[in-house]
C-alpha cells in the first residue's frame, strides 16, 4: 500500500496536487502505525500515531490561525529532534505559514538575527532552548507567541501540549505547490546568514525523487540523529519516510553505543546521516578487529578482499559473509543515506564490502537538498551518483581541455531564491542554472 501510494504520486506530483493532499492521504492510509518515537531517559520509548500526528498537526494549525497567524506569516521552529519538531512542522504547513528552521547550536546573536530578517511571528521552542529566546523576547517585539514543548513554568508561554482545538474550530488555510514552504538560514561561503526559500513545489519534487531510489515502505524504521534543520533530515529522513508510513525514532546523541543499541531495539531499517557517523561505525568495526586473534585478522582481511573483489561485478555478499557485524546494528539495515560532506572512500569501500549499502548524495540547501545520489543498482563508491529524475547538472569548465569545473544544476529541486536578497539571488542564479560553487566532473 505505501508503495503503492507513494511512487503512483511521482506523475502528478509537480503539476496540481497540494501537500494538503498528501498529508491527508497518510493518515487515512496509515492511521494506528507508529509514526514517530523517541528513546526516553529510562530507556523506553514514548510513541506517536499517524493519526495522533495528524490530530495534533490540525490543533497546531488551528491555533495558529486563531492566534492571528496569516498564510504567508514566518513561524520559528528552535528545538533539539523530537516528535514535538515534527508536530510543530506540519501545523505550521496546515495553516499555510512559512517555516524558519532555526540550528540549537548557533549563538544567541545569530538566532536573534534569523529570527529578525524572517520577521517570525511566532516561535515553537523546546526546554532546551527556551532561556535564549526568553533573554531576546524584549528586542523581538514581532513574535506575539512562544510555543513550548516542555514545561518551562511560565503562564506567559502556551503548551504545546494543551492545543486541543474543538471539531467545529479546526482550520487550515490552502496552500500551493510554488507557495514558500520554508526559509532555511545558511551561511555559505561568506559568513553572512542568508535566508534560503524554499517551496512545496521543491520539497514534493525531493520527496519523491528520493522515494524512487531509497523504496521507503511501511516495513521501514528510520532512525533520526541529524537535527531537523538540515534540510537533508527535513526531506530524506522526515517527510519522505513519512510519506510513505515508516516509522521514525529520534535519538539526541551520536554516540555510538547508543546508536546501536536503539538499532536493535527498533530494528533500524536505514538512517539519514553524515559522513562522521560512517566514519566512527567503520572505526569501531575495526577497532574491534584488531582486538582478534592474528588468525582471525587473517580471516577476516581475506574475506574483505573477496568481497571488495565481488562488488566490482556488483556482486553483494558481505552480509553473508560477515552476519556478526550486522547483528550489532540490529540486522535489519537496509541502507545508509550519506551527505553534507564528501565520505573517505576507503570507509565507503569498506563498509559496502561489510555488506551495509551507502548511498552517496550531493546537494545543498538551495536545492531542497539533493541534486545527485547513488542508487542501489548504481553505486559507485566516490562519487554522489546520478541526478534526480528532472533534475539537470552541467559542469562549466575554464578550458576543454579540463576535467572538471563548476557544477551548475536546473529543475524543480533549485530554490525560489534568498529570502529579500535578489541581489544574491541574481548572482547564483543565472538563465534558469544554479551556480553551486562547487567543483566537480561526470564520469559517465
Amino acid at each position: 500500500m505505501a508503495e503503492k501510494f507513494i511512487h503512483g504520486m511521482a506523475k502528478t506530483i509537480l503539476k496540481n496536487i497540494t501537500i494538503h493532499d498528501v498529508l491527508e492521504a497518510i493518515n487515512k492510509n496509515y492511521g494506528d502505525i507508529t509514526a514517530l518515537a523517541i528513546r526516553e531517559k529510562d530507556g523506553t520509548y514514548r510513541k506517536i500515531s499517524y493519526v495522533e500526528l495528524g490530530r495534533r498537526a490540525v490543533d497546531v494549525s488551528s491555533t495558529l490561525i486563531k492566534l492571528g497567524v496569516e498564510k504567508g506569516d514566518r513561524v520559528a521552529i528552535l528545538s533539539e529532534s523530537k516528535p514535538e519538531w515534527v508536530i510543530a512542522c506540519f501545523g505550521i504547513i496546515s495553516c499555510g505559514a512559512i517555516i524558519v528552521p532555526i540550528d540549537g547550536k548557533l549563538r544567541e546573536k545569530e538566532v536573534q538575527f534569523i529570527l529578525n530578517d524572517s520577521q517570525a511571528k511566532c516561535i515553537f521552542v523546546s526546554g532546551q532552548h527556551f532561556e535564549t529566546i526568553d533573554n531576546l523576547k524584549t528586542v523581538l517585539p514581532h513574535i506575539t507567541h512562544i510555543i513550548a514543548s516542555d514545561d518551562v513554568g511560565r503562564g506567559d508561554v502556551i503548551l504545546l501540549k494543551n492545543l486541543k482545538m474543538k471539531e467545529g474550530e479546526k482550520k487550515y488555510n490552502p496552500i500551493y505547490p510554488e507557495d514558500t514552504a520554508l526559509i532555511v538560514y545558511t551561511s555559505g561561503t561568506t559568513g553572512v546568514a542568508k535566508g534560503v526559500e524554499l517551496s512545496y513545489r521543491n520539497l514534493l519534487f525531493q520527496v519523491i525523487g528520493i522515494s524512487e531510489i531509497v523504496r521507503y515502505s511501511t516495513e521501514d524504521q528510520f532512525l533520526s540523529i541529524l537535527p531537523l534543520n538540515h534540510m537533508l533530515e527535513i526531506t530524506g529522513g522526515m517527510i519522505a519516510p513519512l510519506y510513505a508510513g515508516s516509522g521514525i525514532t529520534y535519538c539526541d546523541t551520536i554516540k555510538t553505543t547508543t546508536l546501536m543499541a536503539i538499532m536493535k531495539e527498533t530494528h533500524t531499517t536505514a538512517m539519514v546521516c553524515v559522513p562522521l557517523v560512517l566514519k566512527m561505525f567503520h572505526d569501531g568495526i575495526m577497532r574491534k578487529v584488531e582486538k582478534l586473534s592474528p588468525i582471525k585478522q587473517n580471516i577476516f582481511a581475506g574475506l574483505l578482499a573477496l568481497s571488495k573483489g565481488l562488488l566490482t561485478f556488483n556482486i553483494r555478499i558481505g552480509k553473508r559473509l560477515f552476519p556478526s557485524v550486522h547483528q550489532e546494528f540490529g540486522g535489519k539495515l537496509r541502507c545508509f543515506i550519506s551527505g553534507g560532506a564528501p565520505l573517505n572512500t576507503e570507509v565507503e569501500r569498506n563498509l559496502n564490502a561489510l555488506g551495509f549499502v551507502v548511498l552517496q548524495g550531493y546537494g545543498l540547501t538551495e536545492t531542497a537538498p539533493v541534486i545527485s545520489v547513488n542508487t542501489f543498482k548504481y553505486n559507485k563508491a566516490g562519487t554522489v551518483g546520478i541526478p534526480l529524475e528532472g533534475a539537470e547538472v552541467k559542469i562549466t569548465k575554464e578550458s576543454a581541455d579540463a576535467k572538471d569545473g563548476e557544477i551548475l544544476t536546473r529543475g524543480p529541486h533549485v530554490m525560489k531564491g534568498y529570502y529579500k536578497n535578489p541581489e544574491k539571488t541574481a548572482e547564483v542564479i543565472r538563465d534558469g542554472w544554479l551556480h553551486t560553487g562547487d567543483i566537480g566532473y561526470l564520469d559517465g
